[in-house]
């Protein structure tokens, strides 16, 4: 067998995706509900010609299976009768179908009839982990039991009383070094693992996967965790499988695309951290300009309850603006939509990050409607006119340019028209000065021009901090004070805590409209929930309650309606005016403040409670 193989993997009745294996082992990838279950099973249904007549074992995501039933209450009933000493793997008669198990029982079964795979998962047991394995039958059930070596004079012990993790990664070990299985398919193989028995088990896959004529075998991961993606080259991205969506297609690169030749790419593969990794999962790659940026944003929506990482967004540093085109490029290319968030010398030093969305339609249609021709020339026109602008003005606003934190920051080499050029972006952006300078109608139009690229830039993900720097932004720190702008950031971050979010989104609006765009979701609002869940049930009260009405009627006229949610509420019918009634929540975990009130009858019943839970009409 020669890699690459390819793999046709039938998605229907005519139609199918194609895989290539270009080592022995494929990575699925991608969010939850993004097909990688299902594209794995349907890779079990079509691997058989590939396997030179092997098994094709699967092991699915909840592979304990039967087995917690001994070492878990999985019914509320066996608080005080926990079967950990009753734990087996099934009968003899299930041996013969091991390979079919989808649960870890088929592993051990394998350990029962196959001596050289017990002798290998025992010994990597006993030297790694200090623990003795024993595969007996007891009745003509299947048993495991353990001992700890590590701890003198320790009797054995069931399975069920072992680590879930210990136990899983037996039963993976004990498939992955199987030479009966041809074709090894694991669903979530991090499940139970702490991180470095993910990188322990990840080594001896790359171990086994391989030529199946050599005694080892194909495999293909579905995972979540950045321990199974080992990418340090553009071959290494061609292993992965990334799934984006059910109801798209997964994308795998190919070796010989032009992409993937260019050399910035190779350096910045080169250099890959976790958070870039972590960013393969999500939807929506938010790339920053450097530590401190990370640390303002995530501060950003901690406060503001935006929730990214639920979004499907990544906050992802990168080094230095040049790396901003290849990286976004890259994350193209896998199927995700990039968002830049970057500093003003992204507009003032070239085109190169704004020109990366000449083909968005959302652009091309923004600047027709703006009066240009193409987005290209649209962009070039601002910019070659901005700096015409900006060098003219040097000699008239030098002053209040070298006040501007670029020229007190700027290294001795650093080129002189394009500091200037960047003070001057940060200038015209900053309160103090903006009376001032727009007397000039040279730059009052400019300035307009360039917010109507800003517009048509934040529209498709791209925003570029107007005032400069993140540093420029802040309320409280100062850089040189903090002795560094990690440190000034985290000093940023814990002043605004105790702040409201009106100052934070007036102070921070070029970052705080960034993080809007990326999460794309709406405020979480446990007040809103509940209004729906009020009005039901007070309507009806209103409606029926007289004279004659009493507060048990009330109470069980909840019940009916809203049945056990009814707890939640206390609606009290005012004893001496029978048309109006007190309502309370009775709940110490929803974040609401505006009760108990007061309504009537004769009421506008969502007016009202709108009103009173102070939501907008």
């Amino acid at each position: 067998m020669e890699f690459p193989i390819t793999l046709d993997v039938k998605e229907g009745s005519n139609t199918f995706t194609t895989l290539s294996f270009y080592n022995g082992c494929l990575t699925l990838i991608g969010q939850n509900g993004s097909g990688k279950t299902q594209l794995l099973r349907k890779i079990k249904d079509s691997i058989a010609p590939l396997v030179n007549g092997k098994k094709i074992h699967y092991l699915s995501a909840g592979r304990i299976g039967l087995f917690e039933q001994y070492r878990s209450d999985y019914d509320g009933n066996r608080r005080r009768s926990l079967r950990y000493d009753e734990a087996q793997f099934g009968s003899k008669t299930d041996t013969d179908k091991r390979h079919n198990f989808e649960t870890i029982s088929g592993g051990f079964h394998t350990l029962s009839v196959r001596a050289d795979v017990l002798i290998k998962v025992q010994e990597r047991l006993h030297k790694l982990f200090n623990r003795s394995l024993f595969i007996e039958w007891d009745a003509g059930n299947l048993k495991v039991s353990l001992k700890r070596n590590d701890i003198k004079s320790t009797a054995t012990y069931s399975s069920a009383r072992e680590a879930s993790g210990l136990i899983q990664l037996i039963a993976i070990l004990s498939a992955l070094y199987d030479d009966e299985i041809g074709a090894l398919l694991l669903d979530e193989p991090e499940v139970s693992l702490h991180p470095q028995l993910q990188s322990f088990l990840k080594k001896e896959i790359e171990k086994y996967a391989g030529d199946i004529q050599q005694n080892k075998k194909l495999i293909v991961l579905a995972t979540h965790s950045t321990e199974f993606i080992k990418v340090s080259s553009t071959n290494d991205l061609c292993n992965i499988v990334f799934c984006n969506d059910s109801i798209q297609p997964p994308i795998q690169l190919k070796p010989d695309m032009d992409d993937l030749k260019e050399r910035k790419l190779h350096e910045f593969l080169s250099r890959i951290g976790q958070e870039h990794k972590l960013a393969f999962f999500a939807m929506r790659p938010l790339l920053v300009e450097g530590p401190s940026d990370s640390i303002i944003c995530h501060g950003l929506e901690r406060k503001l309850d935006m929730y990214i990482e639920a979004a499907g967004v990544q906050i992802v540093p990168i080094i230095g603006k040049g790396e901003f085109p290849i990286v976004y490029r890259f994350f193209k290319l896998i199927g995700k939509e990039p968002i830049i968030l970057a500093d003003g010398d992204a507009f003032t030093d070239s085109m190169d990050i704004p020109l990366l969305y000449v083909n968005s339609k959302t652009a091309k249609d923004m600047v027709a409607n703006n009066g240009g021709s193409t987005v290209n020339a649209f962009i070039k026109n601002i910019y070659n006119d901005f700096c015409k602008l900006a060098d003219s003005q040097v000699e008239n606003l030098r002053d209040l340019l070298e006040t501007t934190a670029y020229w007190k920051n700027k290294k001795s080499d650093d080129d002189t028209i394009k500091i200037y050029r960047r003070a001057f972006l940060s200038l015209i952006y900053t309160d103090t000065t903006t009376d001032l300078l727009m007397n000039n109608e040279g730059i009052t139009a400019m300035k307009q021009r360039i917010e109507s690229l800003m517009s048509i830039l934040n529209k498709v993900g791209c925003f570029i901090l107007r005032k400069g720097t993140i540093e420029s932004y802040y309320a409280h720190s100062h850089v040189e004070t903090a002795h560094g702008k990690p440190i000034a950031a985290v000093d940023e971050v814990s002043f605004l805590n105790d702040k409201e979010k009106e100052f934070i989104l007036s102070q921070y609006s070029d970052i705080c409209h960034c993080l809007q765009f990326a999460t794309q979701t709406k405020e979480i609002n446990e007040i809103e929930a509940l209004r729906d869940l009020l009005l039901s049930a007070i309507a009806p009260i209103l409606g029926m309650i007289n004279e004659k009405t009493t507060q048990n009627d009330v109470q069980t006229k909840i019940r009916s309606i809203i049945g056990e949610r009814g707890e939640l509420f206390d609606i009290i019918l005012d004893s001496t005016n029978k048309s109006k009634v007190t309502v309370n929540v009775k709940s110490k975990i929803l974040e609401v403040q505006c009760f108990p009130f007061e309504i009537n009858k004769s009421d506008n019943l969502i007016l009202t409670i709108n009103s009173k839970l102070g939501l907008v009409n």
